[in-house]
């Protein structure tokens, strides 16, 4: 047993250590800020604490920012039956707009959606995005909705698997929903968007975009490669992001100055996603309403600009300095990206007899 004089010393030093770090926690919480702690952080630092409200106090895109009248506005929002996708069809709603939901469940359990965010929101069939079947079969039920074109859509739908799964033409279902099925749905709802005059799209991404896998994106992983279930989801948000940073630049190239294509980072936000998420506690996690704010800044702000990467707080972010900037900014990877998407889309569309006017990958006069 060691001497008091010992001990005592011990705990002094431990109680000076504990100080020590409740005073850096207190300055990190008044003081912190993606943008001002560049060249002090490290990235995968200021991502996560970026991520969590207890250092995010001074929110740039309030709920006063919002539109206060949407009416005359079609949204098309993915994953709307719960969370931030759900919060977020609430509020446009709220506010006029024409709100068409995308998302798995019976007839019955759609109609119950409906009826939970009131007049204006249809539901007009089941959407599951890791099923290209599916996918089409919504896409054609928006014609029996008289949906004649589509001014924005929130594309936020995500499921956590927690072991391999393997979705429609052996992809892994994380990657088959969150990334591929997404850009089969933008791809067949081309027409309608091209129908709007400045049609808007998000990508909800991710800050878990910079845990994905050595090589960034796992193109097609099997039950063999698949590793932990934390870097295949990161590894289908980092497409996501990705993604998005090619199709705003071919967007623009085929169609100057009509598409803004943004990528958004919601945050830690508490919602049925991910079973954990339901017990983080609220100085680290946002409310679903908090977080259908962040994701609709990018898709509502007039001054919003395409091939942005947007934060919980909604201001936009620089790809290079606070994004995983040596797969974001891979000109080689976005590549391989839209290359791989494109077949996997030929691959699924192949048997279908019409093709979506003006579709950048479908329609093989565009590109």
């Amino acid at each position: 047993m060691p001497p008091i004089g010992h001990r005592c010393l011990s705990m002094s030093c431990l109680s000076i250590l504990l100080a020590v770090v409740v005073v850096v926690l207190g300055i990190m919480v008044a003081t912190f800020g993606v943008i001002t702690s560049r060249g002090f952080l490290p990235i995968t630092v200021r991502t996560a604490l970026n991520s969590v409200p207890l250092f995010n106090s001074r929110q740039h895109y309030a709920f006063s920012h919002l539109p206060d009248n949407l009416t005359g506005t079609t949204i098309l929002i993915t994953g709307a039956s719960s969370g931030i996708g759900h919060e977020a069809a609430k509020l446009m709603a709220e506010r006029g707009a024409r709100v068409v939901l995308g998302t798995r469940g019976s007839r019955a359990r759609l109609k119950s959606i409906e009826n939970s965010l009131g007049p204006g929101v249809a539901a007009p069939s089941s959407l599951d995005l890791a099923s290209f079947s599916s996918i089409r079969e919504f896409v054609r039920s928006l014609s029996d909705l008289g949906v004649e074109r589509i001014d924005s859509a929130l594309l936020n739908a995500a499921k956590m698997s927690f072991g391999y799964e393997e979705g429609e033409l052996g992809i892994e279902r994380m990657m088959a929903g969150h990334h591929l099925g997404h850009a089969y749905l933008l791809e067949l709802l081309m027409p309608l968007m091209l129908a709007s005059q400045r049609p808007r799209v998000v990508f909800v991404s991710s800050s878990a975009h910079v845990f994905s896998y050595a090589e960034g994106i796992r193109f097609n992983s099997t039950a063999g490669s698949f590793g932990l279930y934390f870097q295949a989801y990161a590894s289908s948000k980092l497409a996501n992001a990705v993604y998005v940073r090619a199709l705003a630049s071919r967007l623009e190239a085929a169609y100057p100055s009509k598409f803004v294509v943004n990528a958004v980072n919601p945050g830690v936000v508490t919602t049925p996603f991910a079973w954990y998420q339901l017990y983080v506690p609220s100085l680290f996690s946002a409310t679903p309403r908090e977080g259908a704010l962040s994701v609709l800044s990018p898709l509502l702000d007039s001054e919003a600009q395409t091939d942005g990467y947007y934060d919980p707080l909604g201001l936009r972010l620089d790809w290079y300095h606070d994004t995983a900037y040596w797969w974001t900014c891979d000109a080689d990877l976005r590549e391989r990206l839209w290359q791989w998407t494109s077949a996997a889309l030929r691959d699924a569309h192949r048997n279908v007899s019409s093709t979506p006017t003006g579709s950048l990958i479908l329609d093989r006069n565009v590109l």
